[in-house]
């Protein structure tokens, strides 16, 4: 009724993932049931995009499709996805799954999707994950979800909630990847200079955000529950985004837009502080 997979000390250092999927294995794989503890990641070299990191502590997609449910993936570590990673033009469907105490150095401390790779989350919780690396630009973003190079996602009745990320996205880190986040709660995560909640950046980053609660979250520079930069179109519907707190070079306790457009449709916006714009700040260039 319960099994439980136990990563100890990998024989091979580079082979440290709990669960791979490397073989172009399609939709119809399935992992259903499963606790899935440890897991150090495993190396992905791919000289088309100079990518050389350990990747996946729990689960690994590499060019290979799948779906996850009903499971529990908890205390991976990793460079990118210390719960799971998805690269290379991976299609993956997580439900109904608990990432839970995952810990990354660069980016995605719950999941990480990368280079063209296709994300659906519904009904999951994704909580206490980290990304503790904290150098702008570089590493550090993301400690729930990161998304990049292309990897749109489609994230569904998740509660996501208390991660971290050193730079940001504390709890969600859109780069490159169109992303739609629909009837999710948003709380207690933090970032250690943008984008307390959500953190949004680059040209072709369009995400779309409805019926979401986005509250209690923490950014140091600015954009406690929200951030969004670099030519991002994002629009935010029918959201309650309450009790976030931002800093004082970007401002936006709530929401923070630069070099950018955040279109803000029927939501409630209130209690939210910061040294300056505490419900939303608009700023030229980031500081």
């Amino acid at each position: 009724d319960v099994t439980t997979i136990r990563m100890g000390t990998p024989a091979d250092a580079n082979r440290g993932c709990v669960v791979v999927f490397e073989n172009n294995e399609m939709d119809m794989s399935i992992l259903d049931g499963f606790t899935i503890i440890g897991g150090t990641g495993s190396k992905l070299i791919d000289s088309s995009v100079s990518f050389n990191a350990l990747v996946g502590g729990g689960i690994s997609f590499e060019a290979s499709s799948g779906t996850v449910r009903n499971c529990v993936i908890m205390q991976g570590t990793a460079e990118y996805g210390g719960g799971i990673s998805c690269w290379d033009n991976s299609t993956v469907t997580i439900s109904n799954c608990t990432i839970t105490d995952n810990l990354a150095t660069v980016r995605g401390g719950g999941l990480f999707g990368g280079k063209n790779s296709s994300l659906t989350l519904i009904n999951c919780a994704i909580n206490n994950n980290q990304v503790s690396g904290a150098t702008v630009g570089v590493a550090g973003y993301g400690g729930g979800i990161s998304c990049i190079r292309n990897s749109p996602s489609i994230i569904t009745n998740c509660d996501i909630a208390d991660n971290s990320a050193g730079v940001s996205g504390g709890g969600m880190f859109f780069y490159g990847s169109p992303s739609t986040v629909t009837g999710c709660t948003i709380i207690g995560n933090s970032a250690g200079s943008w984008g307390g909640g959500v953190g949004c950046e680059l040209d072709g980053t369009k995400v779309n955000m409805a019926n979401c609660i986005i509250a209690r979250n923490t950014a140091i520079q600015g954009g406690g529950g929200v951030a969004c930069a670099l030519f991002v179109n994002s629009t935010i519907s029918n959201c309650t985004i309450y009790g976030n707190s931002g800093g004082s070079s970007l401002g936006g306790g709530g929401v923070a837009c630069w070099q950018g457009t955040t279109t803000v449709i029927n939501s409630i916006i209130w209690a939210n502080t910061s040294a300056k714009g505490n419900e939303i700040a608009i700023a030229a260039v980031a500081g």
